[in-house]
């Protein structure tokens, strides 16, 4: 069952009411509002943050989270990252808004598709599933959203996707300091100049971010290398 049969299927009506009439005095105007030309969001993202800050070795749980201010009744995609740097270790459909499932997620293989059959379209804000994600190679890797879905409660199928948000993992050796110095959950300036200014001193392993024992222009160099 592909995507669009999903959404057919779970379709409860057609789009009402395309157009309002709005009636001004003392002219009479008749003003024609296009619904669609209202600003919507359509989003995939991964959740908690854009970033992750994390050792070899070490686990980050993630969540699929759907955003729409306008009724789906369908949404699926699949998952693009690099294998020798990550690893699924688990996954969960606890209270997911998902009930009709044509592709089901699973550790060998996250990507999904299905539908919501409940009696009014999906609007608001819910996860679809969660995934445990395990580190196992120092470097910058991203987990992206490809062949991305919202499927519009309209009898058609109409994607509407608006955006998407991936998550970056920034993997650092065990026992070393996050390159996220000032812990606002990105790599910045602000990163570069604290450590450059702490270069200076050389003493504080909390910015010795290569592991070399001493704080250095190579730390400062370590972290442009990341942005």
């Amino acid at each position: 069952m592909d995507m669009k049969a999903i959404a057919q299927k779970t379709a409860y009506h057609a789009k009402r009411h395309k157009y309002k009439i709005i009636l001004g005095t003392p002219i009479i105007f008749a003003l024609f509002v296009n619904i669609d030309m209202i600003a919507s969001t359509h989003t995939l993202s991964l959740i908690p943050q854009e970033t992750v800050f994390i050792a070899v070795d070490d686990t980050a749980v993630i969540d699929v989270v759907l955003n729409t201010n306008g009724g789906i009744n369908a949404a699926g995609a699949s998952f693009s990252f690099d294998g020798s740097a990550l690893a699924i270790q688990s996954l969960s459909l606890e209270n997911s808004i998902i009930d009709l499932w044509a592709k089901e997620p699973a550790v060998e293989d996250i990507s999904f598709a299905g539908g919501i059959t409940t009696k009014e379209p999906f609007i608001g804000t819910g996860n679809i599933f969660s995934f445990t994600a395990q580190a196992l190679q120092e470097g910058k890797t991203t987990i992206s959203f490809v062949d991305l879905e919202i499927l519009a409660n309209d009898g058609k199928g109409t994607n509407l996707l608006t955006e998407k948000k991936d998550v970056t993992f920034y993997i650092r050796e065990a026992g070393l300091p996050s390159p996220d110095v000032n812990d606002d959950g990105k790599i910045s300036l602000m990163d570069i100049n604290i450590v450059y200014f702490n270069s200076l001193r050389k003493d504080n392993p909390r910015y010795d971010l290569n592991g070399d024992g001493k704080v250095s222009l190579r730390d400062v160099r370590f972290l442009l290398s990341l942005i």
